[in-house]
């Protein structure tokens, strides 16, 4: 199967409606209503990535999860003990 087939598999399967691009070049599929300068994070305990809306200056609001190549299966964990990640703590609604 090519990668156009699996990726539109995994769209319809997951229910998520929009590919982008992260900041650092990875490649997702995420909520329709996702625009530039949402965050997209791994939270402790977490096996995927989700999507947080800024609700307020300080405050995001949780959307879904999201796929995130690059950030999946222990990926990011793995990021931020090489240090090529950082936790920050948020509040969320």
């Amino acid at each position: 199967m090519v990668l156009g087939a699996v990726i539109n598999r995994l769209i319809r399967y997951c229910g998520l409606s929009r590919y982008f691009y992260a900041a650092r070049g990875h490649l997702g599929f995420g909520a329709k209503g996702l625009q530039e300068g949402d965050l997209i994070c791994v939270l402790p305990g977490s096996q995927a990535p989700v999507l947080l809306w800024k609700s307020s200056p300080s405050c995001y609001r949780l959307v879904s999860t999201c796929f995130v190549l690059g950030l999946m299966d222990g990926e990011a964990a793995e990021r931020l003990g090489r240090g090529d990640a950082t936790m920050r703590a948020f509040e969320i609604e």
